[in-house]
């Protein structure tokens, strides 16, 4: 349905959109995770609606390497998206099981673009992906809890950047705008 929308509208500049989530999937119960990307899904296909073309991941094991598979299996529909993978460090996957470091490999051969930052891990090599995604990005998705691990630190580096957030979960934050109306996970767009 959206694609002939979109290709009566003409080509737009390019909108960047950082995915972001969890990396820790194993603690959620399959029907939230199948919900989580169910609903990440869906706004995904509301930001390619609304011009979003360049997704950034930085390919974390967990959450953000499963949306990355969403985009490219999204890209089969859209052809005008596009995938950048943003390595923080060339030894990422090293020590992950088997079966998560080939979804890796399949996902960085199928990607549009692949950035590396830096050849080995650093501390703060993570932290120095996600800055450099959302200096490109006007758009944040974020499955998980604001009060959680390190999204203070993205949140406050998105406001930085007046990047928009779209927050598939439950936060503390004013509903400003909201994407789908399901519970108990809202989504909702909260200006940074």
């Amino acid at each position: 349905m959206y694609n002939n929308i979109l290709s009566l509208r003409g080509p737009r500049k390019m909108r960047g959109c950082v995915i972001g989530g969890p990396r820790q999937i194993e603690r959620l119960h399959p029907k939230t995770l199948s919900n989580l990307l169910y609903r990440f899904e869906e706004a995904l296909r509301i930001s390619v609606f609304q011009y979003y073309n360049v997704f950034h991941t930085c390919m974390t094991m967990g959450f953000p390497l499963m949306a990355a598979e969403q985009v490219l299996q999204c890209r089969e529909e859209y052809p005008h998206i596009r995938l950048h993978c943003v390595l923080p460090c060339e030894t990422q996957a090293a020590h992950w099981p088997e079966a998560w470091r080939e979804r890796y490999y399949n996902v960085l051969a199928e990607a549009d673009d692949i950035q590396l930052l830096q050849a080995k891990y650093t501390p703060g090599c993570h932290q120095a992906a996600t800055r450099h995604m959302l200096n490109r990005a006007d758009r944040l998705i974020l499955v998980g809890d604001e009060t959680k691990e390190q999204l203070p630190y993205v949140f406050r580096y998105a406001a930085s950047r007046n990047v928009d957030v779209v927050l598939l979960g439950k936060s503390r934050k004013p509903q400003q705008m909201t994407f789908m109306q399901e519970e108990p996970m809202p989504a909702q767009i909260i200006r940074a």
